[in-house]
């Protein structure tokens, strides 16, 4: 989305703000563009592109867990997510299966619903634009990962960055599970756990490494407040489909 007469509102990852704060995004996008159809399908779109981009940062850095986890559990663990990276992919390659779905669950589809799903399908053949969203997911998630690795290190964890980079996606992974307030307790009990478990880290360290990392993001998250503070009277999203 691209921002006329004012600046361009990023709000963080699009995979990882929960269902309240997607819902937010697809409010204040409507809210500034009236087309709340188009609205929904973009942040639809930006879901399956940022799961496309986490998908592909587990398996980079799942090479990494080999020593540990054994190869059977990599393997395992590569499977879930070249399934997810699968389907995120298929579905905004060839988004006919959302028109498919919709018939078969929705029958005579309404209107609304309808413009909605033109909107997501309104990508197909896009491949460039689809390559661009594919490539930045990746490299929020690869840099986001290296947060944790940065904030293992300054508590003296002892081990490889390629190990705290693989655990971070894990920890983040566990975050996705809808039963916690931003993956608050998820993220630091999947970090206890593994760190323990499989690399012989202390508690202690396990445990606060997840916590400053999480800071340490939460604090340069904060800054797109700055973004949204800035926005002139005339602000209004461009949505290019």
């Amino acid at each position: 989305r691209q921002a006329r007469g004012g600046p361009v509102a990023a709000l963080g990852s699009a995979d990882r703000g929960g269902l309240g704060f997607q819902g937010y995004r697809i409010v204040d996008i409507a809210a500034h563009t009236g087309k709340n159809a188009r609205a929904t399908a973009t942040i639809a779109i930006e879901l399956l592109a940022g799961q496309t981009g986490f998908a592909a940062t587990v398996l980079l850095g799942s090479v990494f867990g080999v020593e540990h986890l054994g190869l059977a559990n990599v393997i395992l663990i590569d499977l879930l997510f070249v399934g997810m990276l699968f389907v995120a992919g298929l579905l905004i390659v060839q988004p006919f299966l959302f028109r498919r779905l919709a018939s078969i669950f929705l029958g005579n589809v309404p209107t609304k619903i309808q413009t909605l799903v033109d909107g997501v399908c309104a990508y197909q053949g896009q491949g460039g634009r689809i390559a661009q969203a594919f490539g930045l997911s990746l490299l929020v998630h690869v840099f986001n990962n290296f947060i944790y690795v940065a904030a293992a290190f300054a508590l003296g964890m002892e081990v490889t960055a390629g190990q705290i980079f693989f655990v971070s996606s894990l920890q983040i992974f566990a975050t996705l599970l809808p039963i916690s307030i931003n993956g608050v307790g998820l993220r630091e009990a999947a970090a206890l756990y593994v760190y323990t478990t499989f690399f012989g880290v202390p508690q202690i360290v396990a445990l606060l490494t997840p916590i400053l990392g999480f800071a340490v993001e939460m604090v340069i998250s904060s800054f797109g407040g700055l973004v949204l503070l800035a926005r002139g009277a005339d602000y209004e999203p461009e949505i290019r489909v």
